[in-house]
């Protein structure tokens, strides 16, 4: 399901730029997608992010000592039993120190269920000065989850994670695969093993400040979970065109992640919960955040719906609907985050909206990176630079590019950056693009003249 997101157009249409041929990188046969959503940025390039802004709220922060947290401003928060099932066996995170640390790296979405995803993790360059921000979707099975961290913590001066869709599955019907061998029943049960097992082998879960005093960063992970009214935008006209199928039946969480009651993936409660969380997990907040360092905060789900392509684009129209979350939006501004990384959509992305950047730098899978790999591409994250993962801040803001803030050059993706060029326009609901209009059943519906644009923002990527 995951690959439908970045099949947002045949080859001969959308990904002119990329002949998509084998890959004779370390990883063999790769991947696919790239999307994004500017809402009509003005600038050449996304402006400098100096230092991190003041934030709008003090009291606001995660941090179970928070005398003001995102839980206690929804009207009803989760059962406090399911809160005691993590805080039972999670401990509340401290802040983490890494001064030797001088870059931050991201990947998202690297699923080493697969051997070319798995090759890849164990020939990655190595960058003993580099925190590896691993933005969700390892794996579903904890084995592989472990393999892989360790794999990585290797080849990097530090890694840190949160938690992906794929990464809390349960599989009740494949022994071995999910959850289940290790006597965990349901996904709340699977987080809190998730975030033991990072406990254990050493891969950090809650706030870091990198860096040196006079030029560092902090780095804030953030839990979330996708929710359907995260999409506001109108669905595709069912008078126009038919047989698309709905998100429960397209999308395997609603059947292998498993939530206790009275959780239910089919309203907000699972996100609200998933979210709530970070209030306690990420620590005190008195110890974060007491510098002007600017804030690089990251989750698996999107936290804006303009970050993916308008639906008519989508291989499914209705995958829009469990994409985001609104909860890590509303998270990230209070935090008063410069920067954020997530994952989930398989797209190279690289955008600012309303003064945060946001960036997604994907492996995905495999064959993606076959019949899509312009969509994929972003920074680093290519075939031309054998897939490595994306520098989203370094210490030494002289480098080419630099704006002495510490955060990159535009990094590309297709997607962004024709939103860049080209306004969104969610509301055409009556017509699909050619890649789509066979896949449905035509009404009344029309086939939209879809245009390729012509970047003029960037020439390195």
């Amino acid at each position: 399901i995951a690959a439908t997101f970045a099949a947002t157009g045949p080859a001969s249409v959308l990904l002119a730029q990329s002949s998509c041929s084998a890959f004779t990188s370390i990883r063999g046969t790769r991947r696919s997608s790239t999307s994004s959503y500017c809402a009509f940025i003005r600038e050449p390039s996304p402006p400098p992010l100096g230092k991190r802004r003041q934030r709008r709220d003090r009291g606001i922060c995660v941090g179970a000592a928070s005398t003001t947290t995102l839980a206690s401003r929804d009207e009803s928060s989760s059962p406090s039993h399911l809160y005691g099932l993590v805080h039972d066996n999670i401990h509340s995170r401290q802040v983490s120190h890494k001064p030797h640390i001088k870059r931050v790296l991201c990947v998202s979405d690297i699923h080493t269920d697969y051997e070319d995803n798995l090759n890849w993790a164990q020939n990655v360059q190595s960058d003993g000065d580099a925190l590896l921000i691993v933005a969700g979707d390892v794996s579903h099975d904890e084995t592989v989850i472990r393999e892989t961290l360790k794999i990585l913590q290797s080849k990097f001066g530090a890694v840190t994670y949160t938690p992906g869709n794929h990464d809390l599955w349960i599989d009740a019907d494949r022994e071995g695969a999910g959850g289940l061998k290790y006597g965990i029943t349901d996904s709340v049960q699977k987080l809190a093993n998730l975030l033991l097992l990072c406990d254990d082998i050493g891969i950090e879960t809650g706030p870091m400040r990198i860096g040196s005093n006079d030029k560092g960063l902090w780095v804030v992970p953030l839990l979330s979970w996708h929710h359907q009214s995260f999409d506001t935008e109108p669905d595709i006209d069912p008078d126009a065109w038919g047989g698309i199928p709905s998100v429960e039946r397209l999308v395997a969480d609603y059947r292998r992640a498993r939530w206790p009651s009275p959780l239910s993936p089919r309203d907000d409660s699972v996100a609200r919960f998933v979210d709530e969380l970070n209030d306690y997990i990420l620590g005190d907040p008195s110890l974060f955040g007491q510098d002007d360092a600017p804030v690089m905060t990251f989750s698996h789900f999107l936290p804006r719906i303009e970050l993916t392509p308008e639906k008519r684009y989508l291989t499914y129209p209705t995958l829009s609907k469990a994409v985001g979350s609104d909860y890590v939006e509303r998270r990230l501004r209070l935090l008063g985050s410069s920067l954020h990384v997530f994952g989930h959509t398989h797209f190279g992305w690289d955008m600012e909206l309303d003064g945060v950047r946001y960036v997604q730098a994907s492996l995905a899978y495999p064959k993606e990176w076959q019949f899509r790999a312009g969509s994929l591409s972003v920074g680093t994250m290519s075939e031309e630079h054998d897939f490595q993962p994306v520098c989203v801040w370094d210490e030494d803001d002289t480098k080419e590019g630099a704006d002495g803030s510490g955060f990159p050059a535009v990094l590309g993706g297709y997607w962004s950056d024709r939103y860049y060029h080209v306004d969104r326009n969610p509301d055409i609901t009556d017509a699909l693009p050619p890649w789509n209009a066979n896949r449905f059943k035509k009404l009344s519906g029309r086939v939209e003249q879809y245009v390729r644009h012509n970047s003029t923002r960037f020439s390195k990527f």
